[in-house]
């Protein structure tokens, strides 16, 4: 059996009908996603309230099981007399802590109806939210247990508060809503109708339309490749070639999207376990590739592009917070304002996360072209960011700018190529010619190493490109910043800093 990787599409859909119909439609879902959001947060106030209510008794055996190990101790030194005191409190310890468990044992089972413990947001939904399916009340439950056991302890620590889920969350959709085998036969929901798709969810009685976007209008207009991908995916799932999984629907800004998740087959490629490449990530150039031969290299993205969009983005801003000081607080057209800054932060954000889908498929598919089995990349948590978490001035182009990110995005790729990511200690990487491993000389966008003994020496090098190489090349392979020569350096520069600056007592 052939290995399949998962793969998420977005679609609009829009209820077909008249203008009474597709209300009607919009009303019906807008109720479910409010049952789900309502759902979704007493889910995980419910596992939180169990916990600390198991916790409580979990304190006071500790001290009981301290208390009693502190007097097993002490019997081994004392006198007879004393003994029998100590055996006497000892006992009526054990007693009490025996009481305890079995108290603890008892209530908790009140809670949970008898059930297993992992159920017990399913058992909470199915009291609370019978109106729910079971479908959509166990993916909710599934949604609600992981992210409650990954933040526990963060919240337990107190470093983390409990998650809240917002208005917006997606809505689950079983998947024989979707393609499934009926009666030994392939069935899907999606029918392709005088030139559009149409997805019919029959229970419901609800019919929509997925707008696809007008590639075949348009197929010199490279942004509009997405959709096209989108549309031959669908076409793919409607003909059986992919299988559909556990997808949502969401309902955000009035508009109604299919979140279908697919599982597709798994490309295989030919990879060279000796070829590497590096990426370099910065501000002008987003992003600079090279291979660890130090022939081939590419620069993807420039300035200019970030330099223009900020420019638009900072003019817009200007002038919403012109118009925002102009306006008393509650003031007629505060309001308005407010929603117009909102919605250009969301969309610095969504260019941000579309270019980064673009630089991180364009790395991967460089990879694959040179037959790389390896990509390295700088660890940069925390690049770009003081002490107290804001972003340092210069560091980013764009306000919404993630490195992490895009990281993100290399690595979701490359697993789906089956190529593998490895990040490595940034210290000096930019700064050592490729060549000869020695520090020299940089300036700006020229690198120029100093070592006499080096065949490049004295040649002016594109600095990215050579740090790139040496990325590609690096074997100081590490997985959190404390590992990291580079961070510590940080640190113990900022911790020096701090003692200079404290006045002698």
């Amino acid at each position: 059996m052939s290995e399949t990787t998962t793969l998420t599409i977005r679609l609009q859909v829009k209820p077909i009908g008249d203008k009474e119909t597709q209300n009607d439609t919009y009303n019906r879902l807008r109720e479910l996603n409010r049952e789900v959001f309502r759902a979704a947060n007493l889910a995980m106030s419910h596992l939180h309230f169990l916990e600390s209510f198991e916790n409580q008794f979990l304190q006071r055996d500790k001290m009981l099981e301290n208390e009693i190990s502190k007097l097993t101790q002490d019997k081994k030194k004392a006198n007879k007399e004393k003994n029998e005191q100590e055996a006497i409190r000892l006992a009526e310890l054990k007693h009490e802590q025996n009481l305890l468990r079995k108290e603890a044992q008892e209530k908790v089972k009140i809670f949970l109806e008898g059930k297993s413990r992992d159920n017990a947001a399913y058992m909470f939904l199915q009291g609370e939210f019978p109106s729910l399916s079971s479908y959509v009340q166990r993916n909710i439950a599934k949604m609600v247990t992981d992210k409650f056991k990954n933040d526990w302890k963060d919240i337990k620590a107190g470093t983390k508060s409990i998650s809240n889920f917002k208005k917006d969350i997606p809505v689950p959709i079983d998947f024989e809503l979707l393609a499934s085998v009926r009666n030994g036969k392939n069935h899907t929901c999606f029918t392709a109708q005088d030139d559009k798709i149409v997805w019919e969810i029959k229970p419901f009685e609800m019919t929509f339309e997925v707008i696809t976007g007008n590639w075949r209008k348009k197929k010199g207009s490279s942004y509009l490749e997405e959709d096209k991908n989108k549309e031959s995916t669908l076409q793919k799932v409607m003909n059986f070639e992919y299988k559909v999984g556990n997808s949502q629907l969401q309902l955000k800004d009035d508009k109604l999207y299919l979140l279908l998740v697919c599982k597709v087959p798994k490309k295989e490629y030919t990879l060279d376990p000796d070829i590497a490449i590096g990426v370099d990530l910065g501000i002008r150039t987003p992003a600079c590739v090279a291979c660890n031969d130090g022939i081939a290299k590419i620069s993807i993205g420039s300035a200019q592009d970030f330099n223009r969009v900020r420019q638009r983005f900072y003019e817009h801003r200007k002038r919403l917070q012109k118009n925002l000081k102009q306006t008393v607080v509650g003031g007629q057209g505060r309001e308005k304002a407010l929603k117009a800054l909102e919605k250009l932060k969301a969309s610095e954000r969504n260019f941000v996360r579309t270019y980064n889908h673009n630089l991180s498929k364009k790395i991967v598919e460089f990879a694959l072209k040179h037959r790389a089995s390896n990509i390295k990349m700088e660890l940069l948590e925390g690049y770009g960011r003081d002490e107290n978490g804001s972003i340092e001035q210069g560091k980013f182009v764009l306000r919404y700018w993630s490195y992490y990110e895009l990281q993100s995005m290399i690595q979701q790729k490359a697993d789906e190529s089956g190529i593998k990511v490895w990040k490595i200690d940034p210290y000096h990487t930019s700064q050592r010619c490729h060549v000869c491993k020695q520090k020299g000389e940089r300036n700006a966008a020229i690198f120029v190493c100093t070592n006499p003994e080096c065949k490049e020496k004295d040649r002016e090098q594109n600095a990215d490109h050579n740090a790139a190489i040496n990325i590609a090349q690096s074997e100081n392979i590490v997985t959190k910043k404390e590992d990291c020569y580079y961070h510590k350096r940080k640190e113990k520069q900022k911790k020096d800093k701090k003692d200079s600056e404290t006045p002698e007592k």
